[in-house]
């Protein structure tokens, strides 16, 4: 069932309200022009033609100074913060690299129940944990307590190490896709060197801890894998070994 424009403008407003300080009415969010980035749209709309779509729909989130890029799964949009667009050393060639990894999200394929197991028990876990606690506590078996206790810290230390795993595959998984949808590993190459860049200015000593623990793969890891792609590309960007390509890809390039 497709959606009416309306409705498509609830949901992008909706999956996009977390983007930097994105907050009130629709007029956050509009489309992306060439007065937003010249170029740009063209660029994306023959980048989505080589692979097969018919189109990207490009979303500019004013006031977010955030380095953000985002996707709506339900709408197909994509969003693009303000902070992003401003950023002088930026190319269009990394940006489509970047909207190509976010269109890489919806069209590799994940594993849809581990993924809603790891959420469920993300939520589970403590609460079931808090209730055995409290239950302990209340009958004064302070050592079942503790135990009760230290076994929901280590679950769901172990569950969250689980869900940042999964969420770093993703973004291997996204990333191959788009360089071999662009033809272009190295635009995305550049493009997480950049980002990272800005991110550690920003964040400091505490940002290189988040890289470790967090959702996404270390940026050498990640172009670790981009070079291996671009090794396996023609100077035009054709692959040398096809099944090497995503399997979503392999009838389009």
């Amino acid at each position: 069932m497709s959606l009416s424009d309306d409705e498509i403008k609830k949901s992008d407003y909706s999956a996009f309200s977390g983007v930097g300080n994105l907050s009130g009415g629709y007029n956050r969010i509009e489309l992306l022009g060439d007065n937003h980035r010249p170029g740009l749209c063209h660029d994306v709309a023959e980048m989505a033609k080589n692979i097969g779509m018919d189109k990207v729909p490009l979303l500019y989130c004013k006031e977010s100074e955030e380095l953000e890029m985002l996707v709506n799964p339900q709408t197909g949009s994509i969003a693009i913060s303000y902070g992003l667009l401003q950023q002088p050393d930026v190319s269009n060639k990394e940006l489509v690299a970047g909207i190509a990894h976010e269109i890489g999200h919806e069209k590799m394929p994940v594993n849809g129940h581990i993924a809603t197991a790891l959420k469920i028990a993300a939520i589970a876990t403590p609460v079931l944990g808090g209730i055995g606690t409290l239950g302990a506590l209340a009958t004064g078996n302070l050592p079942v307590a503790a135990l009760v206790f230290q076994a929901t810290l280590a679950t769901t230390a172990m569950e969250a190490a689980g869900s940042a795993s999964f969420s770093r595959r993703s973004e291997m998984d996204a990333d191959r896709f788009a360089g071999y949808a662009t033809g272009d590993p190295q635009s995305l190459i550049q493009l997480h060197e950049k980002h990272d860049t800005a991110q550690q200015m920003q964040s400091g000593v505490m940002g290189g801890l988040s890289k470790i623990f967090g959702s996404h793969p270390q940026t050498a890891v990640r172009n670790f894998q981009l070079r291996e792609i671009a090794a396996n590309l023609t100077q035009d960007g054709q692959p040398i070994d096809p099944a090497q390509v995503p399997k979503v890809l392999r009838p389009k390039i």
